[in-house]
Order: C-alpha cells, then sequence, then structure tokens
C-alpha cells in the first residue's frame, strides 16, 4: 500500500525482525507462526483489500561487523519457500539469473576463495595453446563461457589485488585477455558479485 512506503519498522515493535537480526543465518518462519508479520495488511491485491502475509524468510545484514539491518523476503502463498531456499547468495543469484532477459543463456558459477593465485587469471580468463608449460590446448575462461549470460564471483573479495585490478578492466571495457594472448576478447556478460567484506 502506498502509505507503507518508507515506513520505519522499529525492531522493538516487531518481533520478527528482532528475530531475524538476532542470528548470523537464515530465518524461516512457517506459514503458521505465532509472530506478527510486519507487513501483514500493507499489502492490497485491489484497492481496499489488504492481505495478510503467509510466508516469510529473512536474514541480517552486517557492515564490518556491526548490525545494519534486514533482508526480507515474503509471500501471500503459505509453502512459497521451504528449507531449499534457505541457501542464500548462490539462490539469490539464480534466482536473479533465472528471472533476467539473460535466463537462456549459462550463469557460471566461481567460488573465488578457493581460487590459488596462481590459476585465478586462467580460471576467469583462460588461455591459449603454448601460454605455459603444459597448456597443449587453448582453454576458454569463466568470462567467455558466461558471455550472453551471467558469472556469479562469490567471495570476490579473496581474490589477490592484482587479479582485482585485472577483474575492473574486464568490468569496465567488456574485454577479456586469454593468458599467452595479445588481442584482448569482447564479452558481454553480467556480474553478480558477493563478498563478505
Amino acid at each position: 500500500m502506498r502509505e507503507a512506503l518508507g515506513r520505519r519498522f522499529e525492531v522493538a515493535h516487531h518481533p520478527r525482525l528482532a528475530t531475524i537480526l538476532a542470528s548470523r543465518c537464515t530465518t524461516l518462519f512457517p506459514p503458521d507462526a505465532s509472530l506478527p508479520d510486519p507487513y501483514d495488511g500493507l499489502v492490497e491485491q485491489q484497492p481496499g483489500q489488504p492481505l495478510q502475509v503467509h510466508d516469510c524468510m529473512g536474514i541480517s545484514l552486517h557492515v564490518e561487523g556491526e548490525p545494519w539491518g534486514v533482508l526480507t523476503l515474503d509471500a501471500l502463498e503459505a509453502g512459497t519457500f521451504d528449507a531449499s531456499d534457505r541457501v542464500g547468495k548462490e539462490l539469490f543469484a539464480r534466482r536473479l539469473h533465472r528471472c533476467s532477459v539473460r535466463h537462456a543463456a549459462p550463469l557460471v558459477q566461481v567460488n573465488c576463495a578457493a581460487l590459488p593465485e596462481s590459476l585465478a587469471e586462467n580460471e576467469l580468463f583462460g588461455h591459449v595453446k603454448g601460454a605455459f608449460s603444459g597448456a597443449s590446448g587453448a582453454r576458454v575462461g569463466r568470462f567467455e563461457a558466461a558471455h550472453g549470460g551471467a558469472l556469479f564471483l562469490d567471495e570476490v573479495g579473496e581474490l589477490p589485488l592484482p587479479m582485482q585490478a585485472k577483474l575492473l578492466r574486464a568490468l569496465q571495457e567488456g574485454e577479456v585477455q586469454r593468458l599467452g594472448e595479445d588481442t584482448p576478447r569482447r564479452v558481454d556478460v553480467r556480474v553478480i558479485a558477493a563478498t563478505n567484506r
């Protein structure tokens, strides 16, 4: 409803928000939860007909270790959310991609925290044959693999600083350069990034 836009929700008056804020994990409320939902009566299907929210889940947001707020997902239909919906950022990235105009193209995921510094550039940008010993053939990097679609960079803040500079160039210019290749390649990729810092 229009009067709900820009409304402040005081945590002390909303036990669901307090519950979400008290946890660092995703909180899922069952449809029959006894705690009132802050949005009950604030959503209207047709003018003058407010609806009750039936499903709710949320997660607390922190900035530099300090609580900043909460993100909630609410649904009018009971049973919309279940335990499988609690996977967090990966779920958000998949849903964002599925709802975008790029949904027919691939969503490529990279766990940047698991990439050794020596392999990060090759993993993201690929290489050409002979770029280094053992490079018996060309390899497409994750950016090129996601061309036309989306690339989810999980824990992007864990990439080494020199690699972050090359990533910035890819984001600004829309170009990547395979290891051992002189000419950059154009890529059209939506980047979804997550970091804990």
